[in-house]
């Protein structure tokens, strides 16, 4: 990969990272070959094989990019070896679309293949209904209806480019006689929804990740202040907080602690949602003993409350800036104050920080896109 190849696939994933971090972090992981001529970048062991020059950080590179990061991260490839290869990728392209729809990846992307019948459903599930629809043996090929089959899908997406064209030219056509259009081509293309199923990929993933951030939250925690553990019980962290339970919780016993959280223009707001939820489950978990200064920061402090344990004020939690990131500004604060308690700090990492570490307390960066160059980095997955 030549130089301007590299620095663009590096720029792909700065952007996936901020936007969408669970696909920049599974990037991040799989290997990315350049094929022989240098024409092609082939991700992961599959061999997904996509061209190098739609390297751009534009909407449609990403939804490509995403789209395969997600086949391999699902073992599309490997789950559909003995399946028809026609309505295999096909169930594989719907089962992926209908996801990154539901994360605002694959939205106004034209042509986008799509059926609101199998929404949200495993890949083997929208194959199997493909299959029984179309009158093909799961492991066999029928070219009639699967040329039926396509007759019937490219009908469904011309009508999609129709209705993206229009809402472009600001002509919006009614949405009843949108549905009713493709509810008839549903129809003619026998693809009724009649295969009860349920994908739950995306929440799993979103779960394991939370799981994650807590167990790296309890051994940062553990390893700043103490051990000393007893149980008690609390309520579930704000997104959950409709639901009337009390659950069974660890809490730790400690002296004072101070959290900032990077809340700088280079966060998304769905990035800060998981690490101010993050926060106030962190302050939720300490003991009443324990004081938590928690600062919200970007190029200035934009507020700065202390809490103890237990405590919680949901309104503080919302964001307060969105200005450059640039941290001198709060250790010179902690520093003019002679702070001597240890500092966690949240950020994507993409910060000016001082360039001589603070001696008279400890730092450790919950960061999740960029190390930084001193203290302790730990990776926070979102």
């Amino acid at each position: 990969m030549n130089p301007l190849e590299t620095d663009a696939l590096d720029r792909l994933k700065r952007v996936l990272m901020l936007r969408y971090p669970f696909f920049g972090s599974v990037l991040n992981q799989l290997s990315v070959r350049v094929s022989g001529d240098g024409q092609n970048i082939e991700i992961g062991n599959e061999g997904l094989i996509i061209g190098s020059q739609i390297l751009d950080a534009s909407a449609q590179s990403i939804y490509l990019f995403c789209k395969f990061i997600l086949r391999v991260a699902l073992d599309h490839g490997i789950r559909g070896q003995k399946a028809n290869r026609f309505l295999w990728n096909m169930a594989s392209e719907l089962t992926c679309n209908s996801i990154l729809l539901k994360d605002g990846i694959a939205r106004n992307i034209p042509g986008l293949l799509y059926l609101r019948e199998v929404d949200g459903w495993s890949v083997e599930e929208v194959y199997a209904y493909l299959c029984r629809k179309s009158g093909t043996q799961t492991n066999s090929g029928n070219m009639e209806s699967q040329e039926k089959m396509i007759a019937g899908l490219a009908e469904s997406l011309n009508l999609n480019r129709t209705l993206i064209s229009s809402l472009e030219t600001q002509e919006m056509p009614s949405w009843s006689n949108y549905r009713s259009k493709m509810r008839e081509i549903v129809k003619r293309t026998a693809a009724l929804a009649a295969f009860p199923g349920q994908n739950t990929v995306a929440e799993i993933i979103r779960f394991r990740g939370r799981d994650a951030r807590l167990k790296i939250f309890d051994s940062v925690l553990e390893n700043l202040i103490g051990t000393n553990v007893r149980k008690t019980l609390r309520k579930p962290d704000r997104k959950y907080s409709d639901l009337d339970i009390i659950l069974p919780s660890d809490r730790l016993e400690a002296s004072q602690l101070v959290v900032a959280i990077d809340v700088s223009a280079s966060i998304p707001d769905h990035i800060l949602e998981e690490l101010l939820s993050e926060a106030a489950w962190m302050v939720s978990t300490l003991s009443p003993e324990t004081k938590i200064r928690v600062i919200q920061v970007d190029a200035d402090i934009r507020s700065d409350h202390t809490y103890s344990g237990g405590q919680i004020d949901m309104d503080f939690f919302t964001r307060t800036g969105r200005g450059g990131t640039d941290f001198t500004v709060l250790f010179e604060t902690l520093g003019k104050e002679g702070n001597e308690h240890p500092l966690i700090v949240m950020t994507d990492g993409n910060a000016k920080v001082p360039q001589i570490e603070p001696a008279s307390f400890q730092v450790v960066w919950l960061y999740t896109y960029r190390k930084l160059p001193w203290g302790e980095n730990v990776w926070l997955p979102v």
